[in-house]
């Protein structure tokens, strides 16, 4: 249930440019996190992270928020795999960080935190819209 495996990694050049493409975004400093949901039956959640080398030049410091990250979403996605397990649903993010300083994990982690909450909210109001339309 908490763990962030190769599988639920996004990779992929066409998977990347489909959703950012396609995508919604959500904004919550220092993190804007771009996310898509498909209707495949697989329930799976992709997720990947992103750290402009244009603010942090050094790779332990990327790393470093990366890793902030991904421990973040690996602790809080069990609250949105709940959502899209009723649907039967793929959900694909990118976190981007777009700070210029490195913050704190505990912030880092309810921003994350957030931010998939906003995400769950938005794809409850689309299901419900696509119920009315049907």
């Amino acid at each position: 249930m908490f763990t962030f495996t190769k599988e639920e990694r996004i990779r992929g050049k066409k998977s990347i440019d489909s959703l950012f493409k396609d995508g919604f975004i959500v904004m919550n400093y220092p993190l804007k996190v771009v996310w898509k949901v498909e209707k495949d039956n697989s329930g799976n959640i992709k997720a990947g992270v992103s750290v402009p080398k244009k603010f942090f030049k050094r790779a332990v410091r990327r790393n470093l928020i990366k890793r902030r990250i991904k421990e973040s979403f690996r602790l809080n996605k069990p609250a949105i795999k709940l959502i899209l397990g009723e649907e039967k649903e793929s959900l694909s993010l990118m976190f981007i960080y777009i700070s210029k300083e490195i913050i704190p994990y505990r912030e880092i982690e309810k921003k994350v935190a957030l931010c998939l909450q906003t995400i769950t909210e938005q794809i409850k109001k689309i299901d419900e819209k696509s119920k009315q339309d049907v």
